[in-house]
């Protein structure tokens, strides 16, 4: 018989545990992902529709999805079975995952470089208006 909580407090989770769990399913998914993203087509559709971009890799990708939706589901892909109606809410939650992964990387590389930029432009108008008032 499985024990009952009675004291109102919450279990505690290890959240190190959960989030190395989550770590790794990126991992596992990021090869099949960024090799789907290499192709120019699914790229294109992806931007304009992501149903059609879905429909495009499932036809032309299949083991990278398979790979994916394995992934996420926690399965091997050898044990995977594909379920037709829940496998393009997979692949767009991984797409929407990693694209929202690599705009947060990339704004803040950008942000990171503007600063640089303008920090160094600052101490060169700085340098010049000292040579003129000097």
């Amino acid at each position: 018989m499985a024990e009952v909580n009675t004291t109102g407090n919450k279990p505690k989770v290890d959240l190190t545990e959960a989030n190395n769990k989550s770590l790794d399913l990126l991992v596992e998914i990021a090869d099949p992902f960024f090799e789907l993203l290499k192709d120019p087509e699914f790229s294109k559709l992806y931007v304009v529709n992501v149903l059609d971009a879905i429909k495009y890799a499932c036809a032309n990708h299949k083991e990278k999805i398979i790979k994916i939706a394995a992934a996420l589901d926690g399965k091997p892909v050898d044990e995977y079975i594909v379920n037709p109606f829940t496998m393009p809410l997979k692949i767009v939650t991984a797409i929407a995952m990693y694209s929202k992964l690599s705009t947060d990387l990339f704004t803040s590389a950008d942000q990171n470089t503007d600063k640089a930029s303008s920090a160094s432009a600052m101490e060169s108008t700085e340098a010049q208006e000292e040579q003129t008032f000097s």
